[in-house]
């Protein structure tokens, strides 16, 4: 049981090493959304791109925060859904180029997916 837990851990820490060096070599199309004053900071632009920069810490298990850092990603925690390892993390609380969310039980991958929902449409980082 020990040894499926230990591989289960190097497994998440591998995908998301993996997905965090693809992050870090992502082009920047050269648009920058500057925060609002206040708390939360600016609304989410849907005329703007998403984009995800960073993910810290790049390992962890049920239960660790994660801090997503990019850009364009709103102030209403209630748009966004964040996916990690197919499972849905709760998110705890979201700035413009910030989203604080938990990693979630059986997330096995480190795959982690970012969406935001506005009415009927679905937004994604590029």
């Amino acid at each position: 049981m020990k040894q499926k837990v230990m591989k289960a851990c190097l497994g998440i820490l591998w995908a998301m090493f993996t997905l965090t060096t693809f992050l870090l070599q992502s082009c920047d199309n050269g648009k920058e959304v500057t925060p609002a004053q206040g708390s939360g900071g600016s609304p989410f632009n849907p005329q703007l791109p998403i984009s995800v920069k960073e993910i810290s810490p790049t390992n962890g298990a049920a239960g660790q925060k994660v801090l997503i850092y990019g850009e364009n990603f709103g102030n209403d925690p209630s748009l966004i859904e964040v996916t990690i390892g197919g499972q849905k993390a709760p998110v705890v609380n979201v700035q413009s180029t910030v989203i604080y969310c938990i990693v979630p039980t059986k997330a096995y991958s480190g795959e982690i997916q970012v969406t935001i929902k506005q009415g009927e449409e679905i937004y994604q980082p590029r």
